[in-house]
């Protein structure tokens, strides 16, 4: 016997509720369904709609091989596979059905490159973007600039790889340009977010500089263990009211002006990856604390601005 799931995502629902509702269903009601589960079949077929989706979610839980992945996007791409499929795209002009959709027709096909990255490539991540551009992050800096440096800090919960991890910003304002010096993401229990925090204060900060810390659950907590055991000066972050996909929308003209450059590092694809995969990324807390730096940073920028032309 086997069961066949098919699109179990609608493109236009990929809020994580409603991806982890999917998700939940599959794995608590389909197993149930098989005559028998040791030999029954499960096929799940649709679109990548999100990194997190269940299609995400199999692959990531594979490692024993249960499942035989096919991907066949519409173009050659290195998401083909198994990798034998290739030669069948390499004998026709690179694409995947010539006879119904040769490359001709691609640009009719989707009103955008997130449709058409996830419902024809088969991919969750648009080559150049969705909300964010990859052009806007590719600026790059190889010595940092001598100015205050700031700590961003998004904490998580707890160490559990299943939550979100905690992320760390290092930025500064000179001339108007934000240059990011760091950005990290690790899970990490609260004694390990309080000793990276110093460890990377001692590395790339100094007196003036300041740590802000989103006022939530165990950003509260850090908040007051620091204060009360470091000489560090801390900020607590307001929590928005606004969405993040509002709060992005508002720094993006500082993105799109290319006035945030990148300190050459090994963070930085897994950095431009995170950010301009939103809304279809499984994390965000990277994005997290880049809003976060650009609107301290331009708003204080501003302020600053507005007092001496005054």
């Amino acid at each position: 016997m086997a069961v066949c799931v098919d699109d179990a995502h609608q493109a236009s629902s990929i809020s994580d509720a409603k991806l982890q509702n999917v998700i939940d269903v599959y794995h608590n009601a389909i197993p149930s369904r098989l005559t028998d589960p040791l030999c029954g079949i499960r096929i799940n077929i649709g679109q990548r709609v999100a990194e997190n989706d269940l299609s995400g979610n199999l692959l990531s839980k594979n490692s024993d091989g249960a499942y035989k992945h096919y991907c066949l996007p519409m173009e050659l791409s290195d998401d083909v596979s198994p990798k034998e499929l290739r030669k069948y795209y390499e004998a026709n002009d690179g694409v995947l059905w010539k006879s119904r959709f040769p490359r001709q027709t691609f640009k009719g096909l989707a009103n955008s490159e997130f449709t058409w990255a996830t419902q024809y490539m088969q991919s969750p991540k648009p080559v150049n973007g969705n909300i964010i551009r990859k052009e806007w992050l590719e600026e790059t800096f190889d010595w940092a600039p001598v100015l205050d440096y700031h700590i961003f800090l998004d904490a998580a919960e707890t160490a559990n790889k299943d939550n979100d991890p905690s992320a760390i910003l290092i930025g500064g304002i000179k001339d108007g340009i934000i240059f990011i010096k760091h950005v990290e993401q690790q899970w990490m229990e609260f004694p390990d977010v309080l000793k990276r925090i110093q460890e990377l204060h001692k590395l790339h900060c100094n007196s003036s500089s300041k740590i802000y810390v989103e006022g939530k659950s165990s950003g509260k907590a850090i908040i007051q263990t620091l204060k009360r055991e470091t000489l560090l000066n801390v900020v607590e972050m307001k929590l928005f009211n606004e969405s993040k996909l509002k709060r992005l929308n508002a720094i993006t003209p500082v993105l799109e002006s290319k006035r945030v450059k990148l300190m050459r590092a090994g963070w930085n694809d897994q950095f431009i990856a995170q950010c301009i995969m939103f809304p279809a990324s499984k994390h965000d807390d990277m994005l997290d604390v880049l809003i976060y730096c650009v609107d301290r940073m331009i708003n204080e920028s501003n302020k600053l601005n507005f007092y001496f032309s005054y």
